[in-house]
């Protein structure tokens, strides 16, 4: 399991990253992507995007399993939801 970074991000530019300046966030690499999540929503963004935000601090081993399991339960329910609506 990656470890995740607690996030400010930087930058009005709604574009590459869809938070607000000043927004708190957190953040997981992967490959050559990074992975934003506010524990609502989460975006997938290239790393050259990643220079509108600064990383705070990186989350300890509880933390991180917390906001993973968070993470995996929002996305496999718009997932579910995707395919409902896709079905019917």
């Amino acid at each position: 399991m990656a470890n995740w970074w607690k996030c400010q991000i930087l930058s009005n530019n709604t574009v590459t990253i869809p938070f607000i300046k000043g927004d708190v966030v957190f953040a997981k690499n992967g490959g050559e992507w990074i992975t934003l999540f506010d524990g609502r929503r989460e975006a997938i963004t290239s790393k050259i995007a990643a220079q509108n935000v600064r990383f705070l601090a990186r989350l300890n081993r509880r933390e991180t399993e917390i906001i993973e399991l968070d993470y995996q339960l929002k996305r496999a329910a718009r997932i579910n939801h995707e395919c409902k609506m896709a079905a019917g």
